[in-house]
C-alpha cells in the first residue's frame, strides 16, 4: 500500500522541469491514435457468499495480467482511452480419484470443477499537466470507470455438494494519475496507478439445492463500497499512429 501511494505521489507532482526544450519530439506532428500494450498488477479483496455459519471465501490476485488499449487524443491535447482490462475464461479441475487394487478402475470419491468467467472493459479521460511538444515526462490525471462481469461455476463431482453459480455484475470508479516518457516520435511508456474510489456491484449466488423451492435457491446482494481495497499498477508502452 505504501508503494502504491509513493508511487501516485511520484507521477501527481513530478515537475515541470522534465520537459525537453529541444529534441525531435519537438517537430512531431500532433498524433491522435495511439496503441498500448500494459501489464496490470491487481489485488483484490475477498469475495465472500453464504450465511452467518457457513461462508465461502475466494480471493485472488493478478501479478501478470496483459491488457490492451486504444487511446485517442481530442484537439485540445487530453485523451480519452478505452481498455479491455480483463477478458478470461478458465477451468479448473480439483479431485481426489481412487484406483481399485486389481482393476485399476478410477472412482473419483470427492472434488469439483469450477469454471471461471471474466470480462471488464474500463474508460478513462485523461488531462496531462504538460501540452508542449518538446515535453519528454508528462505528468497526467485521468478519471476512469470500469464496467466488469464475474462468474463462478462449481460443479462437484459428488452427490454430497451442491452445484453452485455465483455471479457478479458492476461497476468500479478511479482516479488515475499517471506518467508518461515520450522516448521518440512514436514510442511512449505509461506508468500509473488506478486508485479505485468506490467499487458498486450485484452479486447473486445460485445454489441448486432440490430440496427446497426454486426461489429459495437464489441468493442477492447489493454491495456499495467507497475506497475498497482494490489496488492496481499499470506499467505499459505505447506507439502513436
Amino acid at each position: 500500500m505504501r508503494l502504491l501511494i509513493a508511487l501516485s505521489a511520484l507521477v501527481l507532482f513530478s515537475p515541470a522541469l522534465f520537459a525537453r526544450q529541444s529534441g525531435e519530439i519537438a517537430s512531431a506532428p500532433v498524433r491522435r491514435l495511439a496503441f498500448k500494450v500494459y501489464n496490470l498488477t491487481t489485488i483484490r479483496p475477498p469475495v465472500k457468499t453464504g450465511n452467518y455459519s457457513l461462508v465461502h471465501e475466494f480471493q485472488e490476485h493478478d501479478y501478470l495480467q496483459p491488457t490492451v488499449a486504444l487511446r485517442i487524443e481530442n484537439k485540445r491535447r487530453n485523451f480519452h482511452e478505452i481498455e479491455l482490462s480483463e477478458f478470461s475464461i478458465s477451468q479448473k479441475r480439483d479431485a481426489y480419484v481412487r484406483y481399485g487394487p486389481y482393476t485399476n478402475v478410477p472412482v473419483t470419491t470427492a472434488g469439483t470443477q469450477v469454471t471461471t468467467t471474466s470480462l471488464a472493459v474500463r474508460y478513462e479521460y485523461t488531462r496531462p499537466f504538460l501540452k508542449k511538444k518538446d515535453a519528454a515526462l508528462v505528468p497526467a490525471i485521468g478519471v476512469a470507470g470500469s464496467l466488469f462481469y464475474e462468474r463462478f461455476k462449481t460443479t462437484p463431482y459428488t452427490t454430497n455438494v451442491l452445484p453452485v453459480t455465483e455471479t457478479t455484475t458492476g461497476m468500479r470508479g478511479f482516479i488515475v494519475p499517471r506518467l508518461n516518457w515520450y522516448a521518440g516520435k512514436r514510442l511512449f511508456f505509461d506508468l500509473n496507478v488506478p486508485v479505485c474510489l468506490l467499487h458498486a456491484g450485484y452479486q447473486q449466488s445460485n445454489q441448486q439445492n432440490p430440496t427446497v423451492p426454486e426461489q429459495l435457491q437464489k441468493m442477492g446482494l447489493i454491495k456499495f463500497d467507497l475506497l475498497p481495497d482494490y489496488y492496481s499498477l499499470r506499467i505499459g508502452a505505447g506507439w502513436r499512429f
